[in-house]
């Protein structure tokens, strides 16, 4: 694999999980100036023979999309999924085909992670327009209460309330099938986390709680995509509790149940109900 082959396999390993929004500022810097020395040869050696062509215009794009900007990160995804789409075409027989597929499978997936958030983020700004902070303020409350409880915890946390009674297998088969419970068939995590994520956070319009929110989700999820038992129970309570922690600190006292009530009351407050999952035997 060639030096630039792999900084793209690697940035697209990387956006995959999550914009550069939220990585390390050094891991920015970093991979930015592994593919500027990457691509400046590259574009000087096809200068002479390709300058007119869309594998050179591809490439050239991809190296002025090199910034974290969250606009700027998909152009260059999208610059290097033509880029390599042209590399294949113009040496068939250089090219490892079967290599470049596999790049461009984990550069689509960046890209979806990556246009998802752009989207989020230019939706908010258009609501935002229109609203005053206190109105603002307002839909973010409703948000938390009818997405983040009634939608997501009450089914996360009731979940996670069964795993003392589960064996391993089936807390696997819980997150990644699906259970049937006296409350009925439980969808998986699995099913539901694009949507869970994207109908929470992008519609969170406060800043600083949508990246809180959205750090917690990436989190979980590199740990829920290894799929490693004990590792990924832990991960699991933790992203509970960091979304009951933060929907605390906006103000919500309460926590109404309907699922929950068997085992939580049907009203429960928001102290009580964290240290109640904080003491929820994993081992």
């Amino acid at each position: 694999m060639t030096p630039l082959l792999w900084d793209i396999f690697q940035l697209s390993e990387k956006l995959k999980r999550r914009p550069m929004d939220f990585w390390p500022s050094s891991d920015v810097e970093e991979t930015l100036r592994r593919l500027t020395t990457a691509i400046e040869p590259i574009l000087g050696s096809l200068q002479t023979s390709y300058r007119d062509s869309e594998l050179y215009r591809s490439l050239a794009s991809a190296q002025g999309a090199l910034s974290p900007d969250p606009t700027q990160q998909k152009i260059l995804l999208e610059s290097l999924i033509r880029f390599l789409h042209f590399y294949a075409l113009a040496f068939p027989k250089e090219a490892d085909q079967i290599l470049l597929r596999k790049i461009q499978k984990r550069l689509e997936e960046a890209r979806r992670t990556v246009s998802e958030h752009v989207a989020g983020l230019a939706a908010i700004a258009n609501r935002k327009r229109d609203l005053t902070q206190g109105e603002q303020k307002q839909k973010d409350t409703e948000t938390i209460e009818r997405v983040g409880i009634f939608y997501i915890l009450e089914l996360t946390v009731y979940l996670l309330s069964l795993f003392p009674g589960l064996s391993e297998q089936d807390r696997l088969d819980a997150l990644y099938k699906g259970i049937k419970t006296e409350n009925g068939n439980m969808p998986s995590y699995a099913q539901s986390k694009d949507g869970f994520r994207r109908d929470l956070c992008y519609n969170i319009l406060e800043d600083g709680l949508r990246t809180r929110l959205l750090e917690a989700f990436f989190v979980f999820e590199e740990a829920f995509d290894r799929r490693e038992a004990p590792a990924v129970f832990e991960a699991f309570k933790t992203w509970n509790l960091e979304l009951l922690r933060a929907f605390k600190d906006t103000g919500v006292s309460l926590f109404k149940t309907k699922i929950l009530s068997s085992s939580f009351g049907q009203e429960i407050p928001m102290d009580e109900l964290i240290k109640r999952v904080e003491s929820i035997p994993l081992a």
